[in-house]
């Protein structure tokens, strides 16, 4: 009698009934049955295998209905045994119609979980999946080493061998024969192995192909082996009657142990399936284990197709403190690196060795400006605007093209503030997340209506002294005058922000007049709504052109002078062509009536943080010119500090290293940032160290008495 399990049960599929029993060949009984009501089981994100020591695994389940079955709602139940123990059974969390998470009890390093899961129906009662027979087995682990890992994209050393008389197992780019064989391969390489790699009747005929692995060693070890597999057996003169079996054996392939079947039924449709087994599980790991995929053809001929692809085969080890440094996995905020103080600076729950940090990188105004990244750990490229990822710590540097398009660099932000004025940033130590932005100034353009010459202005800026939280900026403007001695204004000069304010003290036009000029956008950390949009006007928007040559030659024309409150080493003012007061554009009008746009120049002025300057033995070494303790002062020091004092003190301090001039020591702390701090009591002093007291020798340079 032929059995309906395939041909590897009984006797080539069949069993041996005597003639006459039980009325062979006399008679015959059927059930009239309507059919088999079943609960189906699902796994969107696979049955939990590895499982982290200490720490309990979730896994989704989904059950569904068969034929026409009732699933009864919050059925669902875990099932599941730690070393052997008796069985414990647990309800599922239900959350949402059918679908359900599961949880595994945590486990240490050494033990081993076996579970399966169960619904109900009804009417037919309780299904469980797997057979509880044969149920799924998970185990902990912390670290695996992938032992063998083959795409077949080379020879790895395999072997086919078998007695079928057509197609046998063969390493190749799939043909595609379109007769259920698979038309690609699994992992995207190309190449896999498949059985009749021919297009057309090239499957599996009359008997078996088997596909042997290399040797492995898994002596005291907890392997695991995955693999893609296809498998087809629906197709031909008597489908759904033959498998694919998969074999493992711990004697070089003496002997085999199955480990899995697949068909005839289910999964014999073609499709690639990722499926792995542990090696334990069926036979004694040693240092001869061997996979082997067998392929058959053994009942009237149907058509057999199979493939496999994305092979390896993993050591798993455990240990509860997998670092070392103390802390045990599931309580260790780095478990992978050696941290044994925990340090954990943000707060995230994340030790500071194993913190990521985010690096976003932009340009101004436009983007697509390459940047150079070291070290370069962007996998989206460096074309602005992108993001990199560092480890905790990862000290980084990041190069501007000078220019970009017709743009010029300018200067590097960091976290919307002044960072660097050098194309080539300074190391960034990635502690925490930044963004960094390389910004770029518009260069020159001209009226398309004057070809050749045009009458344009240039504004120089530069910074002066820094007093406290205060500076001085100074604007020069310089007139190209090329076609015509008479240039009218017609626009507005304004800033934003009060801080900004004329020094009207210090202001001296160097042309006949002043005229309305140009706006001038101030960059705070701080501006808000109630320090923008401060409108100033100078008198007079005529300025005639006596004394201005006709050539291109820049003619300084004027400075102004600007004093900048509240000012601190984030802030940056710019001069930059904007629309101005009523939404006028700012233009040059001749003798001629010809309207020129003038040639602007964006120019940002930092007030870069300063550094203790002081060079030991002692402080009053002003040209810090050094020298042994009462010879590193002498009279030009002195000259420096007189003309800083008394003959120019508007610039006399420039240069000079105000740490060494505060010889009293009266400033509120190093660096010294206000000259103002400077005065009388410290010209007495280097006076009383030259001439009166010479062995009474000035301080050191952090304040300490020298005698």
């Amino acid at each position: 009698m032929r059995n309906s399990w395939g041909s590897w049960w009984g006797e080539g599929g069949y069993m041996r009934i005597p003639y006459g029993c039980n009325q062979i060949g006399y008679g015959a009984n059927y059930v009239d049955y309507a059919g088999i009501e079943k609960i189906e089981f699902e796994y969107p994100n696979g049955v939990p295998k590895p499982l982290d020591p200490g720490v309990p695994m979730t896994f989704e389940v989904i059950v569904s209905s068969i034929n026409g079955g009732t699933l009864v709602s919050g059925s669902g139940q875990l099932h599941y045994s730690i070393n052997n123990a008796p069985i414990q059974t647990e309800s599922m969390t239900e959350v949402s119609s059918n679908e359900y998470v599961a949880t595994l009890p945590a486990v240490i390093c050494g033990d081993e979980i076996k579970f399966y899961v169960s619904a109900e129906d009804a009417v037919k009662g309780r299904a469980y999946d797997p057979n509880p027979v044969s149920p799924h087995r998970a185990i902990p682990v912390t670290d695996g080493i992938e032992q063998f890992a083959d795409n077949f994209e080379t020879d790895q050393g395999w072997t086919v061998s078998g007695d079928a008389m057509d197609g046998h197992w063969e390493r190749g780019i799939p043909a595609n024969g379109d007769r259920s064989d698979p038309p690609t391969d699994f992992d995207g390489s190309g190449m896999c192995f498949l059985t009749g790699n021919i297009a057309g009747d090239s499957d599996v005929d009359s008997g078996s192909t088997y596909l042997d692995s290399p040797v492995f060693d898994l002596l005291d070890r907890e392997g695991e082996v995955s693999y893609a597999r296809w498998y087809a057996n629906d197709f031909g003169h008597d489908p759904n009657n033959d498998v694919l079996i998969v074999y493992v054996s711990n004697d070089n392939g003496s002997s085999w142990v199955m480990a899995e079947t697949v068909g005839p039924i289910l999964e014999s449709t073609g499709g690639w399936f990722e499926r792995s087994f542990w090696v334990s599980d069926f036979v004694e790991p040693t240092s001869q284990v061997r996979v082997r995929f067998e392929a058959s053809d053994l009942v009237s001929r149907s058509v057999v197709e199979a493939g496999i692809d994305a092979f390896r085969v993993t050591d798993w080890d455990c240990s509860m403190d997998r670092d070392n440094d103390g802390h045990l996995n599931f309580e260790d905020n780095c478990p992978f690196i050696y941290n044994p103080g925990q340090e954990d600076e943000d707060l995230d729950g994340i030790g500071d060795v194993c913190d990521t940090h985010i690096l976003d990188v932009a340009s101004s105004p436009a983007s697509g400006v390459s940047i150079i990244v070291s070290p370069e750990n962007c996998p989206g490229g460096t074309t602005t605007p992108f993001s990199c990822e560092f480890d905790e710590g990862t000290e980084v540097t990041l190069t501007a093209p000078a220019t970009a398009g017709e743009d010029t660099f300018q200067n590097w932000n960091k976290d919307g503030v002044h960072w660097s004025s050098s194309t080539t940033s300074p190391v960034l130590a990635m502690d925490v997340d930044y963004s960094v932005t390389a910004v770029y100034t518009e260069s020159a353009t001209q009226d398309p209506n004057d070809l050749v010459n045009a009458d344009s202005m240039l504004f120089v800026l530069s910074s002066l002294n820094s007093a406290g939280n205060d500076s001085t900026l100074v604007a020069d403007l310089y007139i190209y005058n090329d076609v015509q001695d008479v240039i009218t204004a017609t626009s507005g000069f304004s800033w934003e922000n009060p801080n900004l304010v004329m020094d009207s003290a210090r202001f001296t036009p160097l042309a006949q007049s002043s005229f309305d000029l140009i706006q001038v956008v101030y960059y705070a950390n701080d501006i808000d709504s109630t320090n923008i949009k401060r409108l100033f006007q100078f008198a007079g928007s005529r300025m005639l052109g006596n004394g201005l040559a006709q050539n291109a030659a820049p003619q300084h024309v004027a400075t102004y002078w600007f004093h900048l409150n509240d000012w601190t080493v984030d802030d940056c003012v710019c001069f930059s062509y904007a629309p101005f007061i009523g939404g006028a554009v700012m233009k040059f009008v001749d003798q001629a009536l010809v309207q020129y746009v003038p040639i602007w120049r964006q120019v940002c002025v930092y007030d870069e943080p300063a550094e203790e300057c002081c060079i030991p033995p002692s402080v009053g070494d002003l040209d810090q010119l050094g020298g042994e303790l009462g010879f590193n002062y002498d009279g030009a020091d002195l000259s420096l500090m007189i003309n800083g004092l008394f003959i120019n003190p508007s610039s006399g301090w420039n240069g000079v290293c105000l740490d060494e001039a505060d010889v009293d020591f009266s400033s509120p702390g190093r660096p010294v940032v206000d000259p103002m701090v400077i005065d009388g009591a410290d010209l007495s002093l280097l006076i009383d160290a030259l001439f009166i007291a010479p062995s009474h020798y000035l301080k050191n340079c952090d304040g300490s008495d020298n005698y």
